[in-house]
Parts: structure tokens; sequence; C-alpha cells
């Protein structure tokens, strides 16, 4: 059996197993997918750290010289969106059991990786996933432009169903006014009932969450 084949074994057991919230088991099968896919989460926290550091700076290229970055390896498409897939989902992992810097890592790489690919039902989540993390720093400038990205990707024809990915602005958005974030006047009447869906990162214990915004204080619950 190839590297190849295995890798992708290895991603669909991992994304199964989260997806049951068995986050422990997920994570191994993850990032053994990842590392025969040359993608490995770095270990320790020395290496975590500038793992972040390098991701955001390949970010920071990507947003100054999109034209040099954005699609430029469209050739290994399929990988990158495996890669970045998997990512996406470790992202909800380390988020989880409070790991900050791998959080953080695995956001920025998923969406790197998906800009790499071009235009994806992948790129879509990135942009979401890291506005949502960002905006928790809090950075609510940087925020708001990522989840404006994500909602101009989800606007393509070919991937309306992408409305899902609402689901990671809808978190940050129920901690800040949609007038204050100015993403109320990018919203059609058909999107803004998804920023009422429920967050759907899937877990066993679904805990209230209370955040202070500029018009009060808001909850919202997970849902299974």
């Amino acid at each position: 059996m190839d590297n190849q084949l295995r890798a992708q074994i290895e991603l669909l057991i991992g994304e199964a197993q989260v997806n049951l919230a068995d986050y422990a088991d997920g994570r191994h099968h993850l990032e053994q997918g990842l590392s025969l896919l040359g993608q490995p989460v770095p270990a320790g926290s020395v290496l975590q750290f500038f793992g972040v550091i390098e991701q955001i700076l390949v970010q920071v290229a990507h947003r100054i010289w999109p034209e040099r970055f954005i699609s430029r390896k469209a050739a290994d498409r399929d990988n990158l969106l495996a890669s970045s897939r998997a990512s996406e989902r470790l992202v909800e992992v380390y988020f989880s059991t409070n790991d900050v810097l791998l959080s953080l890592f695995t956001a920025f790489r998923s969406l790197n990786l998906a800009e790499d690919a071009g235009v994806s039902p992948e790129l879509a989540r990135g942009y979401a996933t890291v506005g949502a993390l960002v905006g928790f720093i809090p950075l609510h400038g940087t925020a708001a432009s990522y989840l404006k990205r994500a909602l101009e990707t989800i606007r393509a024809p070919e991937y309306w169903a992408l409305l899902l990915s609402a689901e990671s602005v809808a978190v940050y958005c129920s901690c800040r006014c949609l007038l204050s974030l100015g993403l109320s006047p990018l919203l059609s009447a058909t999107e803004l009932p998804c920023l009422g869906a429920v967050w759907t990162w899937h877990s066993a214990r679904p805990p209230r969450h209370e955040c202070q915004s500029q018009t009060g204080r808001h909850s919202f619950r997970r849902t299974i």
C-alpha cells in the first residue's frame, strides 16, 4: 500500500472519529495522514510557536501578492484540499483541548493550503475559521475582513451549499453585533438565517457560552 492510499485511509478514519467526538483517536489518525502527505504537525511548544509564525507569514504573503500565490499549486489540488480539510478538523480537536498554538497553526495552514489549491469549499471554511479565531484574540478588524471573504466565496453559484461555513461567522458574530462589523450590508435575506445556525463542531457535551459585546451579554449553545 503506497503512502497516498494510506494517507487517504488515515484521514477518513480520523474525520469519522472526530465526527463521533472521539478526539484522541481522531487526532492520531489525522496527524498520521497529514504526515504521510508531507504536512506533519510540529511537536513541542518551540516548533509549534515557529510553525505559527511561518504560517502567518505565508498568509501575509498571500494577502500582499495574491496573484503570485493564490492557485499556484492547482496541479496538486486533491492533496492540498485533503490536507486543508484534515487541518481544519484538527482545529476543532486542538480547540477542545485548549492547545492554542496548534489551533492557530492548523487554522492558518488549512487556509494557506486551500488558497494554494484555488477556489473551493475548503477555501470558504478556511476564511471563516481564521476569522472566528482571530476575532477571539481579539482582532476585530482582521476578523471582519476574513469573514467577509468567506461570505464572498460562498456566493459563487457552484458553492452556494457552502452556507454551512457561516457557522464560524455565527459563532463570532454572537459576540459582536453585525452592524459594528459592517457585515449586515453584505448579507442577503437568504444568508441572514444562516447566521443563526448552530455551531456544528460536534461535541458530546454542549456547554453554554457567554460573551460580552458592545450591545450587551449574549449566549449561545453548541448542538450535536
